[in-house]
């Protein structure tokens, strides 16, 4: 891809760690290629602290093997002439009073894949990825240790946060409730029979080390949809116990897949009138009377676009 950046007014340009390549593939005509990281060099992106007049910053990543190269390159008076010949026709006009969905940050998920190869790490290395994701540096500076946040990574002490480079601005962190397609085992955390009141609920390794069951509903807003939000409950008490709060949670990963009888993972099916129902019959009134709870924002569809706009607008009517 291409990406440009340019401004008026800058003083100088840092040059940037480069990639260090390795081609990877199931065949051998796959052309795969990635940046290796390791405990002593990992490639970085210098923040474009100043740009020079008149010049522009080009980035290219390509099939062939580039990633993130930057150049710099002048701009000609003959493209400054042409923006000042706009028509009126070609004006762009931002109605700031008109606002639409806001982005709150981007990130990605910690699975149960994501905590073993980090786990199988060393702790120089763990850093160092870490840090590229989320480091200080970056829009994000969500699970650097240097500012004192109280989510568990290597302690890299005040001299290496201080020498930490930039990252990709990650501010937020997914974590699943209990296995996924990326675990090695399918788990949830409450398997004994009959224990509607989650009171064998416990969490295990992989949210310790590295990071729902079974269910069968039966009747809308019945005695199985109670006990499971006493489930989803004690999974966000647990975590508030060690340290984690949470600020969000989808109300179902992708839940129009639980009807697809040949779905290989475990999955639970909801149509968007029966998430509604749940959310203000059961699940709302409940998580509001449970501190660990109470003030969770709650994103319903968490789905395929194809669902769009009428997921949003049946989950919406709550007449």
């Amino acid at each position: 891809f291409f990406f440009l950046n340019c401004q008026k007014l800058c003083q100088k340009f840092p040059a940037d760690q480069p990639c260090t390549p390795k081609t990877y593939g199931y065949k051998s005509s796959d052309n795969k290629i990635v940046c290796v990281c390791n405990a002593t060099y990992c490639d970085d992106i210098e923040p474009l602290v100043s740009i020079p007049a008149g010049k522009a910053v080009v980035y290219v990543s390509s099939l062939a093997g580039k990633r993130f190269e930057k150049s710099l390159v002048s701009i000609s008076d003959s493209i400054i002439n042409d923006l000042e010949t706009f028509s009126a026709e070609q004006e762009v006009i931002v109605n700031a009073g008109q606002e639409f969905q806001s982005i709150i940050g981007f990130g990605g998920a910690i699975t149960d894949s994501a905590g073993i190869n980090l786990e199988s790490l060393s702790e120089t290395t763990r850093s160092r990825i870490m840090e590229a994701y989320f480091g200080e540096n970056g829009s994000g500076a969500y699970l650097t240790p240097c500012i004192g946040r109280n989510v568990p990574v290597p302690d890299v002490g005040w001299e290496k946060c201080h020498n930490m480079k930039a990252s990709i601005g990650y501010n937020m962190v997914r974590v699943p409730i209990a296995s996924t397609d990326f675990s090695t085992h399918e788990y949830s955390y409450a398997d004994a029979s009959g224990d509607m009141n989650m009171t064998e609920f416990s969490l295990v390794e992989e949210d310790f080390k590295y990071k729902g069951g079974g269910w069968l509903l039966g009747k809308v807003n019945g005695e199985y949809y109670r006990s499971y939000t006493k489930y989803l409950i004690r999974f966000f008490e647990e975590y508030a116990k060690n340290g984690i709060d949470f600020w969000g949670m989808t109300l179902q990963n992708e839940p129009t897949s639980g009807a697809w009888k040949w779905y290989r993972w475990q999955t639970m099916f909801f149509t968007s009138k029966m998430q509604r129902d749940f959310v203000k019959v059961t699940l709302g009134p409940m998580f509001k009377m449970n501190n660990a709870t109470k003030d969770l924002k709650l994103i319903g569809l968490d789905d395929n676009r194809m669902w769009l706009p009428r997921w949003a607008d049946n989950v919406s009517c709550w007449n």
